[in-house]
């Protein structure tokens, strides 16, 4: 997804999304071209496949993980209020 104007990604969640059972997995784009497009798309399929790392996606994509998801509420489970459920 964009945060800030920047690519952001969860791809360092998926080896545990994945060892929970979690099984799809939501690829967004808004402006890629087809070749970008297909290239993001290819990249997460190997990760989710266990050919590549979170790392390598990131560097392939150009994703700026300082804005990323990784820095909120999914990371500290501790901390994580539902609003809704207020």
């Amino acid at each position: 997804t964009m945060f800030n104007g920047k690519p952001q990604s969860a791809a360092r969640l998926v080896p545990t999304l994945l060892q929970k059972g979690i099984g799809s997995f939501r690829i967004e784009s808004l402006y890629e071209d087809l070749e970008t497009l297909h290239a993001k798309v290819w990249a997460y399929s190997k990760l989710i496949l266990g050919e590549s790392t979170s790392e390598e996606v990131f560097a392939k994509m150009g994703i700026t993980e300082k804005y990323g998801v990784m820095e909120g509420q999914l990371r500290n489970p501790n901390i994580y209020q539902d609003r809704k459920k207020k």
